[in-house]
């Protein structure tokens, strides 16, 4: 059985609360535009890699991206200390 049920898996699944923890972070999308050829290839997949700054350093935090897509849409997002009501 494959259950994809995100932040309500602990609550489905018991035996996961305390090991399975919902978190978030903060993404932002730039969009390429197709006519900036200096700027499509620049952040294209062949010139700019996927990237993971410090994302395990706990409370300092880190960051992360990727190349734009076919669309244009080029990904950066953060992941940091998360809070619980716990």
């Amino acid at each position: 059985m494959i259950m994809a049920c995100g932040g309500w898996t602990p609550s489905l699944i018991p035996e996961l609360d305390g090991l399975c923890e919902t978190t978030a972070g903060s993404v932002a999308f730039y969009e390429i535009p197709r006519d900036d050829l200096e700027l499509w290839e620049r952040f294209g997949p062949e010139k700019f890699p996927s990237f993971a700054v410090g994302i395990r350093d706990g409370e300092k935090g880190g960051i992360y991206g990727f190349p734009r897509d076919e669309q244009g849409f080029l990904k950066i997002g953060y992941r940091g200390t998360k809070y619980d009501s716990l």
